[in-house]
C-alpha cells in the first residue's frame, strides 16, 4: 500500500529485521559478483583481456585492483561499475555482431544479465 505525503513516497511493508535485509544484500552481492568473475573469464576466454587488472580498468572503469578487492572483501560492486561493465560488453558486443553468432548472442546474454542487476540495485531505492 503507498501513499503521498508532501512529495514523498511512502510505502507500508512487513516488518523485516535488519538480519532479513542484510541476507538480501549477501545475495545480491554474490549473485553480482558471480555474473562479474563470469565475465572476466568469457573476455579473458575470448583474449579481449589478459588478466583481472585489464578487466578492472577496461570494463569496470575502476583502479586495477578493483576486482580483487571486490573478491577479498565481498562488497557489492558499484552501480556505476556495473553500468560501465554494460556499456563497455555493449561496444563489445557490435564488433562481433555478424561475425560470430556464439560469442554475439553470449555477449548479449552477459549484457541482459547485467541490465537486470542494475534495474534490480535500482528498484531497491523506489
Amino acid at each position: 500500500m503507498s501513499f503521498i505525503f508532501d512529495d514523498y513516497n511512502y510505502t507500508e511493508e512487513p516488518f523485516q529485521s535488519s538480519t532479513h535485509q542484510q541476507d538480501i544484500k549477501l545475495k545480491l552481492s554474490k549473485d553480482e559478483l558471480s555474473f562479474i568473475k563470469k565475465v572476466c573469464r568469457f573476455l579473458m576466454v575470448l583474449g579481449i583481456i589478459k588478466n583481472k587488472t585489464q578487466f578492472s580498468e577496461q570494463f569496470l572503469g575502476k583502479s586495477k585492483d578493483y576486482m580483487a578487492m571486490l573478491e577479498t572483501t565481498g562488497r557489492i560492486p558499484s552501480v556505476n561499475s556495473l553500468h560501465h561493465l554494460i556499456k563497455a560488453l555493449d561496444d563489445t558486443n557490435t564488433l562481433y555482431i555478424g561475425k560470430n553468432h556464439t560469442i554475439e548472442t553470449n555477449l548479449s546474454r552477459l549484457v541482459t544479465e547485467g541490465r537486470d542487476f542494475i534495474t534490480k540495485r535500482l528498484l531497491k531505492f523506489m
